[in-house]
This record gives C-alpha cells, structure tokens and sequence, in this order.
C-alpha cells in the first residue's frame, strides 16, 4: 500500500511485514497469538494439520474448532523473492522473540535466517 506523503519521494513507502507469530481464533470472542515454536510443536505433538493456501501464499494449521495462519520458511522465501524482484529497500519484522530462538522445531532463528540470507546485500 502507497504511503500518499512519500509520493513524490524517489522511494515508494510500501508495509511489507513478516510477523513471527500465527494468529489464531481461541475459545468464541478471544483472538489470540501463537510463536512458531507453539504451532510446530502443536503439529508434532496434539495431532494439527498444516495445509498450504495458494492464494496467500501462506500457511495454516487446525485441530477440531481452532485454527491459525501464519509464517515458515517457504511463505518467507516468496516474500523476500517478491521484495528482491520489486525493488523493495527491505522487510519488516514483527515479533522477533516468537520465532524458534532455542530451535525446538529446527534450526534456531529459523525464519529470521531466511529473512538475512535472502536478503543480504
């Protein structure tokens, strides 16, 4: 989305972000958030299912009544290709503690792995 003061700006002002954390429906009227670590370990452990939505680009996991979105490795990469190809001065990270930082589910730092290496100068 266009920031209308950067305008005649040389930059175009565009809010790329890539939250660290799923959001998700919890009991009827509570919205609540999820850390990476919390989604993976609920698919290896409570029986999630994790699908892929080809629209968005992201994906999604559910068990029963509850539901989440979020962020991994594969939605990040099409995010930073997307940044690279569109000429984008970078990428905005919004929660950096709910990424896997004691690499319960993989490599430590997973997703802010992706973010550096994809978009190193």
């Amino acid at each position: 989305m266009l920031d209308p003061d950067f305008e005649n700006n040389s930059i175009p002002f565009i809010n790329w972000s890539a939250p660290f954390y799923g959001r998700r429906a919890g009991n009827p009227g509570i919205y609540t958030k999820a850390a990476c670590y919390e989604i993976c370990n609920n698919m290896k452990r409570h029986g999630w299912t994790k699908e892929w939505d080809d629209v968005g680009q992201v994906p999604y996991a559910y068990h029963e009544d509850q539901w989440v979105g979020y962020e991994d490795e594969e939605s990040l990469m099409i995010k930073m290709k997307l940044i690279k190809d569109e000429g984008y001065g970078g990428a905005m990270i919004w929660s950096i503690d709910m990424d896997d930082f004691n690499g319960e589910c993989g490599n430590k730092n997973a997703l802010l792995q992706v973010i550096n290496d994809n978009l190193k100068c």
